[in-house]
């Protein structure tokens, strides 16, 4: 890849998420302006990459289209962090299943009636469905993410100290977060122009980017922090120890 193509790519979505932000708030009622549209139309899908599971090539082929107006920056990037976590667990499923409790009762209809990407199920209510989303994806949030006080949403981007914390969402394969990406699908083709839907949907997607990024070792970053001072004092005095005991044995 040529020198500064990276950055130009970030740049590029970075501009396109602020765009995306700036429509979220605009007033009920407010037309958004040719400028702010045409940066926002300038989201690019997901390279779909060879050797996927075809269940998974399947999915992406129905998903990566589905925001036809361009209007969710983060959804294709919501997709690609989605497919670095299949491929970290080696494309493998497991047994283990979502948490049912509030979730949209269109998850279970799709689920039902054979998992068929080309046909999702109809929203009946968008506000009804945001409503139920939201406590669906509360409920496998570690506790650190929960709110204070009466509010519920938006959940706090805050990471367990305890890495186990997450192993509720932590699940790979067609019964784990790969139902999450469904739930959104859904959502995203039954969102129309109403901006105040354009913001419950905006939000849903930054909030499950967030938690697929902190789930994929890739994205999450293993740096261990720098040790403190008496960290590396206790470090230095333990190594000359060694070094004074190797010495006096010779």
């Amino acid at each position: 890849m040529p020198a500064g193509t990276d950055a130009s790519h970030n740049s590029k979505h970075s501009a396109v998420n602020t765009a995306q932000t700036r429509l979220a708030k605009l007033p009920p009622g407010t037309d958004a302006s040719p400028a702010l549209l045409q940066q926002i139309s300038t989201v690019t899908p997901v390279k779909i990459p060879k050797g996927l599971p075809e269940w998974m090539n399947d999915a992406l082929e129905c998903f990566n289209g589905l925001d036809t107006k361009n209007r969710y920056a983060r959804w294709p990037r919501l997709l690609e962090l989605w497919i670095d976590f299949e491929k970290a667990a080696g494309f493998t499923g497991n047994k283990a299943r979502l948490t049912c409790n509030h979730r949209p009762e269109e998850i279970k209809h799709w689920i039902s009636r054979g998992r068929r990407y080309d046909r999702l199920p109809i929203v009946k209510s968008l506000g009804h469905y945001a409503t139920a989303w939201k406590k669906w994806w509360a409920t496998m949030q570690p506790q650190c993410r929960q709110p204070e006080g009466a509010a519920q949403w938006p959940l706090l981007l805050v990471a367990p100290e305890n890495p186990s914390e997450w192993n509720i969402i932590r699940i790979n394969g067609s019964n784990g977060l790969f139902i999450i990406i469904v739930s959104l699908a859904i959502w995203l083709q039954a969102a129309d122009a109403e901006l105040d839907v354009l913001k419950d949907l905006t939000e849903a997607i930054e909030d499950a980017h967030w938690v697929l990024g902190a789930l994929t070792p890739s994205r999450a970053g293993s740096k261990r922090a720098a040790p403190s001072e008496p960290e590396r004092s206790n470090k230095k005095t333990r190594s000359s120890k060694r070094t004074a005991a190797a010495a006096a044995g010779k």
